[in-house]
């Protein structure tokens, strides 16, 4: 007989669920993007947020495999590579990074799924590469439209990425190329351990910070660092892990409801969603219960203001109702999984 599961995998299913009745397109095997609206209301499928409605799944999956699941995830990879005219390649460096990642995931948890999930990476990972130069020191561009400008999205998830792969088929110079991103992120974007969004280089050869903070860019400075020390055991990673979290949680928290600050329901919508990735992969890593209140408080909030079909807005303080976009939800779902693995591991 099965234990029966925690109350917060219950959560999890009942948004995974609420995810696929309202944003799944079974025709398309893509997700909508808003609910109530023009299939593609913004004229664009958004690349970046099919990746994370992606590696939702395979959070569902992982936690508790499912056929019906697993062939809506082989689907949803199909849906995106015939969406790009049969390539997972995107002009965008961070995009095609936050795909890498999920399918790294997928490829982790589904060996039925390994052998194709492995083969888009290759075809990604030397992508993304392209997008790194000598600008500004290092790090990759935003998009190839963009070359003057480095962030701390592109970058970071080119180096987890990287540090994944290499790590995984046995290869030093993929895992060395991406801790080197890794140190330009902390040589070049964090100061006096603020994360800046990027830098610009300008014509006569300067380069300016963009000097916005986000909370996601917060989560992969923790997430690159997190899985460092867990590649090599080094605890100066640790110590930089828990200081950049504790920035963020300082920084980028309303002081009167405890709750992380929104950040809007257009592409702002899945920062603290992959905000509470990262730092899920920290407390796990560390065992911290602090840091695991902390993300079960926000997903309490989250989970209370569900609407009448489970539905999560931006607002996690009130339930408003009407349109939600595919990214808000999916910043409730990806937070509600890391309190179901929590649960598991017993933090």
């Amino acid at each position: 007989m099965t234990d029966p599961p925690s109350p917060w995998a219950a959560r999890a299913d009942e948004l995974q669920e609420s995810l696929a009745q309202q944003f799944w397109l079974p025709r398309r095997q893509l997700f909508r993007l808003r609910t109530g609206a023009p299939l593609w209301p913004w004229g664009r499928w958004s690349y970046w947020w099919q990746a994370h409605a992606l590696d939702a799944m395979v959070d569902a999956y992982a936690r508790r495999p499912d056929e019906r699941l697993r062939q809506r995830i082989l689907a949803h990879v199909a849906g995106i590579v015939r969406r790009g005219h049969g390539s997972a390649v995107n002009d965008f460096y961070d995009d095609m990074g936050w795909l890498a990642l999920a399918l790294l995931h997928l490829g982790d948890v589904s060996a039925p799924a390994a052998p194709q999930a492995h083969e888009l990476i290759g075809e990604l990972l030397p992508a993304i590469q392209t997008g790194a130069s000598g600008v500004c020191g290092g790090g990759i561009a935003w998009a190839t439209r963009h070359p003057d400008f480095k962030n701390v999205p592109a970058t970071a998830t080119g180096a987890i990425a990287a540090i994944r792969r290499g790590t995984t088929i046995g290869d030093a110079a993929v895992v060395g190329w991406g801790t080197s991103l890794v140190e330009w992120i902390h040589r070049t974007l964090v100061e006096d351990g603020v994360v800046w969004d990027g830098t610009h280089s300008r014509a006569d050869g300067s380069c300016e910070l963009e000097r916005a903070e986000y909370t996601y860019t917060y989560g992969l400075v923790v997430g690159a660092d997190t899985l460092l020390y867990g590649v090599t055991g080094a605890h100066a990673y640790l110590d930089r892990a828990r200081s950049t979290a504790a920035t963020a949680l300082s920084r980028m928290t309303d002081p009167q409801t405890g709750l992380w600050r929104a950040e809007g329901s257009a592409d702002g919508g899945l920062f603290r969603g992959i905000l509470a990735r990262f730092l899920g992969d920290l407390a796990v890593e560390t065992s911290d219960v602090d840091l695991a209140d902390v993300l079960r408080h926000n997903a309490n909030a989250a989970w209370l203001v569900r609407d009448a079909v489970g539905l999560v807005g931006a607002d996690w303080t009130r339930c408003r109702g009407g349109r939600v976009t595919l990214s808000e939800h999916l910043s409730a779902v990806l937070l509600t999984e890391q309190c179901a693995r929590l649960a598991v591991v017993g933090t």
